[in-house]
C-alpha cells in the first residue's frame, strides 16, 4: 500500500523527468539529457557546472552532482561515459525523511526511499515494471526493471552498500 507521505510529486506526462525515449530532464539547473548526449554536451552543460569528477580512468569518465529539481523533488546523481558516448546516470532522491547524512540513516529510511523510487517510476511510465527482481520476502526488497528500446532503467537497492538509487542504462 502507498504511503501518502511518500508519494512522488512527479508523474504526468507534462512535467516527466525521465522520458521513455531515454531523454532526463530537470528544471534545475535546466538540463536535458538524452541517449546521444556525448561528453562533450555534458561538459558545456549547467549540469556540469554543478558536478565534481570523482573517476577519470580512459576511457571512463564519472561524475556527481547535486542537487537537480523537478517539480520541488531533488535529487543527487552521478553521470559516467565510455569515451563519449553516455554510458549511465543513476539518481536518488534527497527528500529529509530519508536521512541527510550517516548519522540520521538507517535501513527503514533507505526502505522508504527505495519504495519512493519505485512508485516514482511505476508513475512516470505509467505501466508496471517489465522485470521485478526479488531479493527477499517483502515489497522493499524488491528491484523493479523497465526495459527500452534505448536501454532501460531501474529502481535498485544494494543491502550491503546501503543505499539505493534509480539507475539508467543506455545502450545494451
Amino acid at each position: 500500500m502507498e504511503n501518502a507521505r511518500f508519494l512522488p510529486r512527479i508523474g504526468h506526462a507534462g512535467h516527466r523527468m525521465i522520458h521513455p525515449d531515454g531523454t532526463v530532464e530537470f528544471e534545475s539547473p535546466i538540463v536535458r539529457i538524452t541517449p546521444g548526449t556525448t561528453r562533450d554536451d555534458f561538459l558545456a552543460s549547467a549540469l556540469f557546472a554543478i558536478s565534481k569528477p570523482t573517476n577519470q580512468n580512459a576511457p571512463w569518465s564519472r561524475y556527481s552532482f547535486q542537487p537537480v529539481t523537478v517539480r520541488g523533488e531533488n535529487f543527487s546523481g552521478d553521470i559516467c561515459f565510455c569515451s563519449v558516448a553516455i554510458y549511465s546516470m543513476s539518481l536518488c532522491s534527497i527528500r529529509p525523511e530519508f536521512g541527510t547524512s550517516w548519522n540520521d540513516a538507517s535501513v527503514e529510511k533507505e526502505q522508504a526511499r527505495h519504495c519512493f523510487h519505485k512508485q516514482l517510476l511505476q508513475r512516470l511510465f505509467q505501466r508496471p515494471p517489465d522485470e521485478r527482481i526479488e531479493h527477499g520476502p517483502n515489497e522493499r526488497d524488491t528491484d523493479d526493471a523497465y526495459s527500452f528500446p534505448w536501454g532501460g532503467v531501474s529502481a535498485l537497492t544494494d543491502a550491503k552498500a546501503y543505499g539505493c538509487d534509480i539507475f539508467i542504462k543506455y545502450g545494451p
